[in-house]
């Protein structure tokens, strides 16, 4: 496991290294720790009792963005890659159903949307870990 004051350098550093080191400003970066219910799962919306807390396991993004609409997402738990271009998302989450992937191009899928195809006027590369 990798000390919380580390995740982001090593994520800055994994990204680089796949993406090239002089990479266009502004990186940005996020991390979210795993969390665990002790008394049960969904009573907390339902006026019941819950013991949640974080975990020292946790997911991190971290990107850039690019001068055109493709977008590239590195998976380090699964040491894959995923492109896909923003006008034709939808199309690729729907083809690949169930894997990793169709979780990253379906979130991009709604939010490209939400927001609408005319705003998004560039893509971004990212690692996730």
């Amino acid at each position: 496991m990798v000390p919380e004051h580390e995740v982001i350098p090593r994520a800055l550093s994994t990204l680089r290294s796949r993406y090239g080191p002089d990479l266009p400003l502004p990186v940005s970066a996020a991390f979210a720790p795993g969390r665990v219910n002790l008394i049960g799962e969904h009573t907390d919306y339902n006026e019941g009792f819950v013991f949640p807390m974080c975990l020292e396991y946790g997911t991190f993004v971290i990107g850039s963005r690019t001068q055109d609409k493709t977008c590239t997402v590195y998976s380090a738990a699964m040491d894959a890659e995923v492109a896909f271009d923003i006008d034709s998302v939808k199309e690729v989450a729907s083809a690949d159903k169930g894997s990793w992937q169709s979780y990253v191009c379906g979130s991009m899928a709604k939010f490209v949307e939400e927001v609408g195809k005319d705003k998004m006027t560039y893509g971004f590369q990212a690692v996730i870990g």
